[in-house]
């Protein structure tokens, strides 16, 4: 290669990288001016935003709930998700720097979104028409004369309704708050309820008290909760609606929350095939999903709890059963072995299976009902045949849980809880866990014929 090329190419790769460093600072400035508004979305304590008739819809702060107007609640998720979208707003490019009009872009009726920080007023934003080519719309900011290109969800996320932007909850609450859950169909006074006691746990009053499932309780809360409207029913149709309801169905549910002196009611219509869902408190009727009313008005025989043995069985530390003269207790040492330890019994002393007494357990902790009930249910006479005593005693507490074993004649077994004066019907082939032949034979070497004391 001659000389004169290889200057010559010096030459042009110095004047390239001339270029290029006088470009880098113009470019940083045009990356610098794209930023059009910044914030922290946790900061913000109102806003006001344009709805597609040209209204305004103005949004406040409380707590971390939404609010429009005065006590009407916003969708929560709705707000966060705009908040979130606008927090880091950048323009993609600068259409014009001083345009001499802003008609010719939507401009003069924009949408637009104005919010507060406290006390300090953010930036007006104002979004106009989709361009021309691709998928931006125009903006702009007040106080500034450029004319920006951004992203087109800015603007879809700003021509929402005022019914999107409620909370179609029917009744919101948290469900952590319920302290008592009462419901009913048609003109009952009562169908059923349920209230928390001061452990934490559900009852079930019919009007005798029976546990509740808390699962079946934690459904029930959320179904609740969660319930929503799809659309909304006007004053006039409303009337219709509950009217024509009172021929095919309606129903009630009412929660009370800790703190608050007056519940929380729904009341619920169905009609044609079609559900309806009303709440006095914020005047909110709408159209539900016909499938949530069996969830809002359940059962209360649903709700029961028929686990007998409800409790963390791993802290039991003995067992006891008696029946017909024969007795046997099975203590755990401190070696973590189960041996027997009842004067009366023929193997006091022996060792006992620990994979038997594991298994008795596991099958105690799964054990379900059939049917349930409490002494003050009044189900007619029912003979029942006593056929021994089971008691488990905590380790650690000395606590001593009671229960009397029991036959149904031909329908099984069943379960009678001492200290809460419960009943619980077993399947034959689980009540045959908590029949003599089965926990005397957890002594090792004990036959069908043996027997203590």
């Amino acid at each position: 290669m001659s000389r004169g090329k290889v200057l010559f190419l010096v030459l042009l790769l110095l004047f390239l990288v001339v270029v290029l460093r006088w470009a880098e600072k113009p470019r940083k400035d045009f990356q610098e001016r794209l930023s059009l508004l910044s914030f922290d979305p946790g900061e913000i304590t109102s806003l006001e935003l344009s709805l597609p008739d040209g209204t305004l819809l103005k949004l406040q702060r409380r707590g971390a709930e939404w609010f429009i107007g005065g006590n009407l609640k916003a969708d929560r998720r709705r707000v966060e998700v705009l908040l979130s979208l606008f927090s880091t707003l950048e323009a993609e490019r600068t259409v014009d720097s001083a345009p001499s009009s802003w008609a010719c872009y939507g401009l003069n009726s924009p949408r637009r979104l104005h919010l507060r920080r406290g006390k300090v007023s953010l930036p007006t934003v104002f979004l106009g028409d989709k361009a021309p080519a691709g998928e931006s719309v125009y903006l702009r900011v007040e106080g500034r004369p450029e004319l920006f290109l951004v992203s087109s969800e800015k603007r879809s996320a700003l021509g929402l309704s005022l019914w999107d932007w409620r909370d179609k909850r029917i009744v919101p609450f948290r469900t952590e708050r319920a302290e008592s859950l009462a419901w009913g169909q048609g003109g009952s006074a009562h169908g059923g309820e349920l209230r928390r006691g001061k452990d934490g746990l559900w009852w079930l009053f019919l009007p005798a008290p029976f546990p509740a499932g808390e699962s079946g309780v934690e459904s029930f809360l959320s179904a609740l909760s969660t319930l929503e409207a799809l659309s909304e029913v006007e004053a006039a149709s409303s009337q219709r609606i509950m009217k024509g309801a009172k021929a095919e169905g309606s129903g009630w549910v009412r929660v009370s929350l800790e703190g608050e002196e007056l519940p929380l009611e729904v009341k619920l219509f169905k009609r044609g095939g079609e559900s309806w869902a009303y709440s006095p408190r914020s005047g909110l009727f709408g159209k539900i999903d016909p499938a949530r009313w069996e969830e809002l008005v359940p059962s209360p025989d649903s709700l029961r709890e028929l686990r007998p043995f409800l409790f963390d069985l791993s802290r039991i530390g003995r067992i006891d059963y008696g029946e017909g003269g024969r007795t046997i207790r099975i203590e755990r040492e401190g070696d973590g072995q189960w041996k027997t330890t009842s004067r009366d019994s023929a193997h006091s002393g022996a060792s006992v299976s620990e994979a038997r007494v594991s298994a008795l357990l596991d099958s105690l902790s799964t054990m379900r009902a059939r049917a349930g009930r409490s002494e003050g249910e009044k189900r007619g006479s029912v003979p029942l045949e006593p056929l021994g005593n089971l008691n488990l005693s905590e380790r650690e507490t000395g606590l001593v849980r009671r229960y009397q074993i029991l036959r149904l004649s031909r329908e099984g077994v069943v379960v009678k809880d001492l200290s809460r004066s419960l009943f619980f019907l077993l399947d034959p082939r689980e009540g045959r866990t908590l029949e003599g032949e089965s926990l005397f034979g957890l002594v090792e070497g004990e036959t069908r014929s043996g027997g203590g004391g």
